[in-house]
This record gives C-alpha cells, structure tokens and sequence, in this order.
C-alpha cells in the first residue's frame, strides 16, 4: 500500500519514514491527521541509526516479540508498542516470556507481512508459514521478583519513548545518548527500590570522583500502547 503511493523505501516505517512520507499517508488515506502525527512521534527518540538496536528488527524491517496468551484474549488481535523492545521481555499481564519468534519455523514476527494464506490475514498468524500464534508454548515465571523486572522494564521503555530521564537534584534531564553510554561503561547499577508503589525505578550512578547519585527513569503507564 505505501509503495503505491509513492512511498518507496519503507524497510521498518516506524524509524524510516519522514515528514514528508507521513503527511503523504494523510492525504492518500481516511487517516486523520491527529492518528498520523501521533503514530509519527511514538518512535521519534529512536530514529538514530545507534539507538535501532534496541527494537526487534529482521533484516532491518520492524519485527515483534509476543505474548500468545495476550493475541489469545484480544478480541481484535494486535501488536503492541512495548513488544517492539528487545529489553521487554516479560508480559505484566500474564507473567509469561515475551517470545520473539514463531515456535514453528523459527521466523521473525512481522506486521508489515501478513500471511501468504490470505492478504490482510490475522495478526495471530505468522507472516512466514501461517502457525497459530496463540498457540505458542508459554514459560510462567514464579520468581517473587517478576513484578519488581516488570517494572524496570517499563520504566527502560519509558525512558526509551521520552528520549531522556532524570538525574536527582539536578533540573535538566539526562538525553537517552548519555544514559544509553553510561549504561554501556557500566557505571549504573539499580538501585533497590523500597516502595515500588510510590517510588520510581531509578539507578546509582556513580562518579570518576566516586560521587554517588540516582538516576530516575519516569514512571508512565504503557498499558495503552
């Protein structure tokens, strides 16, 4: 469909397609301008070419992980946001592992392809050999720290759509470019947190000079999306 508009060089349309691209889906589409623009900025932080790997992508298309239980109780199956993330591997939901390939041919999890049975087909259905998704084999985590990681991960995405977090005391927020470095040279370390009600998932970061602050990623509920 974007080819036929024009819009050729799709690849993953969630970092690649611009501006111009949107506003093209605007005017070919019943697509109001207030779904376009919205969809346009969910991934606006991670358009940067050092930032793609932290998204599931198959030979540089827009792929997915998946939870089979949350596909199985929609009444209209769909993808969501936060399964996009390599670092979301956990459902909220259902505790279950998020899975990120097709338990029966091992083929990544794709959108933009729908089943070569039929067009449009069902999004419970892998794109390469049309197996049930729903129908995956699940792992239950009983572990009594599986709702403190559900957390975490939500505040990585969190963190990852807003582009920045907070560092305590200080009024500017850190840019994901300085906190995806400081996570690379190993000076942040989780701190744990007492009250995961009230409290936000934050991080020691520790200093050259060994001054210790905390860093704060903000809390925002991705159930929505």
């Amino acid at each position: 469909m974007l080819r036929s508009m024009g819009i050729q060089r799709i690849g993953d349309p969630d970092v690649t397609l611009t501006t111009e691209d949107f506003f093209t889906l605007v005017r070919e589409t019943e697509v109001s301008e207030d779904s376009v623009v919205h969809f346009s900025a969910i991934y606006q932080y991670l358009r940067p070419e050092r930032f793609q790997p932290l998204l599931h992508r198959a030979k540089r298309r827009a792929a997915y992980g998946f939870c089979s239980t949350c596909l199985a109780e929609d009444e209209i199956p769909y993808l969501r946001t936060t399964w996009r993330f390599v670092d979301w591997t956990i459902c909220p939901k259902h505790h279950i592992r998020i899975q990120r390939k097709c338990f029966a041919c091992d083929g990544s999890i794709r959108a933009v392809r729908p089943c070569r049975s039929t067009y449009g087909g069902s999004l419970c259905f892998c794109s390469d050999c049309d197996n049930d998704l729903r129908l995956a084999p699940v792992e239950a985590l009983s572990d009594k720290n599986v709702d403190a990681e559900c957390e975490y991960q939500q505040a990585l995405i969190n963190t990852f759509l807003n582009g920045y977090c907070l560092v305590e005391g200080h009024p500017e927020p850190v840019s994901l470019s300085c906190f995806k470095l400081l996570q690379q040279c190993g000076q942040l370390e989780r701190a744990v947190v007492v009250n995961r009600s009230t409290s936000p998932v934050r991080f020691r970061l520790r200093c050259i000079d060994d001054q210790l602050f905390f860093l704060f990623l903000p809390r925002t509920d991705l159930a929505a999306i």
